[in-house]
């Protein structure tokens, strides 16, 4: 994701963890097979 954005990884990281907080996404199953939900 990081490559085909063209950003570090870290941004990546921390632009998720800025949705996570806001109640815009959540994880859904395991860290291995899991997946990330958008909410409305």
């Amino acid at each position: 994701m990081a490559k085909i954005l063209s950003v570090t990884e870290r941004t990546v990281y921390r632009q998720i963890e800025k949705l996570k907080t806001e109640g815009k996404i959540e994880r859904v199953g395991s860290d291995k097979s899991g997946y990330w939900k958008i909410l409305p």
